[in-house]
């Protein structure tokens, strides 16, 4: 666990489910395949508090950030609280962060997402 910045740092909370998701994509010339992506529906609260317990004030989060294996692969719009991320077969560690006032949180509690 990281022990970030005292009135800085905030508390991000996260929760999973796998899902599929349909896309349709051109397959020849006049042909159309459905496809279903493979990844995971992230879904989490917004932070209320800063990590020392204080008030967090609606709106100053800016973005969203999650990471696959501690590696950044999308910013998400601060009002989100949903994000569908495809992912190729195999196991993953999916964490997500908060960034407010230019400071980005700790990282959530890790997720193992299996894909196949």
């Amino acid at each position: 666990m990281f022990d970030f910045f005292s009135k800085a740092g905030y508390t991000t909370f996260l929760v999973f489910s796998t899902a599929m998701a349909g896309a349709l994509i051109s397959a020849g010339c006049s042909q159309q395949e459905e496809l279903e992506p493979s990844g995971v529906l992230l879904e989490w609260l917004p932070p209320s508090e800063y990590d020392d317990g204080g008030n967090l004030p609606a709106g100053v989060v800016t973005e969203y950030r999650i990471y696959v294996d501690q590696e950044m692969v999308q910013q998400v719009a601060p009002d989100a609280t949903e994000y569908f991320l495809e992912l190729p077969a195999g196991e993953w560690q999916v964490t997500i962060s908060a960034v407010a006032e230019g400071i980005e949180s700790r990282l959530s509690d890790p997720i193992t997402v299996v894909v196949e």
